[in-house]
């Protein structure tokens, strides 16, 4: 059985310039696979929608994880894929979606437990690398092809069941493209103001475009990075780039999005680590004012995983994540979490994980 320990956690981090502000109580649950010596993959790949977590485990499959009927702790049940290893894992409402290397397995609930509700098996000379992304009736997949390059697949869920509607390819064959992917079902956030047939919105880093530019490292030259929007309106998808708004910058690391903001890790023109937040107006995307670590602390890593919901950002680095809200002009730090290999966040729920070479995994689900 899953080990689960209930703690309040209250952070204490300074903010900058001598700033502070209370910290939001979380309380935390720790959940394993269960299953000794599963090599540290427990915990890779993360995601969060409303009361139900799912935490992929490489070769043994997922682990979806629900709150027991006593609120003491969390119901765990195993999702397995006939493929070796599990490489990214979703949830969206009652559909779990799990891709390997060579398909996509989706996975919806019942009242007797979950059963696979679709699989699509990739064709020849196409993989899944990892990135995966669902909201709503959509789910996106980055995937990487020898003789095609870097895409994404975007799926949808209609009447017919689930099927592939749309390949997002990479502006000049970026490599990389697709490496983390998010996507918004705008009619299931209640979106207004958009074309009727409007539904999807998909948020693809790429992050060695050389659309921004190039910069040298260790001789080597590479990419600035970009991060592109894909909206459909009136049956035709449009693209637009987002890039950092002070130049030299890197951008495209990971990305998260919401209905109406956007985020893309990279680094500032001294080569220390933010996250650029961007706002959907109505003249298109305005850059907001970077994110960066409360009390200047160290960088490395910084956005190496990214969440984001409602008006609110999780951003990782190994060991540790910061939880910060928006306000009227800038951002607000709220919370640091531990671990930060993997985030997921949902309203008042966050999934953080940790992987570790060797030894069993560790993810901890928050409350607030």
């Amino acid at each position: 059985m899953f080990r689960n320990t209930l703690r309040a956690v209250v952070a204490t981090l300074a903010l900058a310039a001598g700033a502070s502000q209370a910290s939001a109580i979380w309380l935390w649950s720790q959940v394993t696979s269960g299953v000794a010596g599963d090599a540290g993959t427990f915990g890779k790949s993360v995601d969060i929608d409303g009361d139900r977590a799912i935490v992929s485990d490489g070769a043994l499959g997922a682990y979806v994880f629900e709150p027991n009927s006593a609120g003491t702790g969390w119901n765990r049940v195993n999702l397995s894929s006939p493929y070796t290893e599990v490489r990214g894992v979703a949830i969206a409402g009652d559909y779990a979606f799990l891709v390997t290397q060579n398909d996509l397995r989706i996975f919806e609930h019942h009242s007797f437990g979950w059963l696979t509700d679709a699989t699509f098996t990739f064709g020849a000379w196409q993989y899944g690398y990892g990135g995966v992304a669902a909201d709503g009736n959509f789910v996106a997949v980055s995937m990487y092809s020898p003789v095609w390059g870097w895409y994404v697949d975007l799926y949808q869920r209609g009447s017919g069941g689930w099927s592939c509607v749309q390949r997002l390819t990479a502006p000049g064959g970026e490599s990389y493209f697709g490496y983390r992917v998010d996507v918004v079902d705008l009619l299931n956030v209640g979106f207004v103001g958009g074309p009727p047939d409007e539904r999807a919105r998909v948020i693809v880093s790429s992050p060695y475009s050389t659309a921004t530019g190039t910069y040298t490292s260790g001789g080597s030259v590479y990419g600035r990075g970009a991060a592109y929007i894909y909206d459909l309106a009136n049956g035709v998808w449009t693209r637009t780039m987002l890039a950092p708004p002070t130049t030299p910058g890197i951008c495209g690391w990971n990305v998260a999005l919401t209905s109406g903001l956007a985020y893309a890790s990279g680094a500032n023109a001294t080569g220390a680590a933010v996250v650029w937040a961007f706002e959907k107006g109505s003249s298109g995307w305005a850059p907001l004012t970077p994110i960066t670590i409360p009390g200047g602390g160290s960088t490395a890593g910084y956005g190496g995983s990214l969440a984001a919901s409602g008006s609110q950002v999780l951003i990782g680095i190994p060991g540790v994540s910061y939880l910060y809200q928006r306000t009227s002009t800038s951002w607000s730090w709220v919370t640091t979490m531990a671990y930060g290999n993997s985030a997921a966040l949902s309203g008042n729920r966050a999934v953080v994980g940790y992987d570790s070479s060797g030894t069993s995994g560790i993810v901890r689900i928050y409350s607030n």
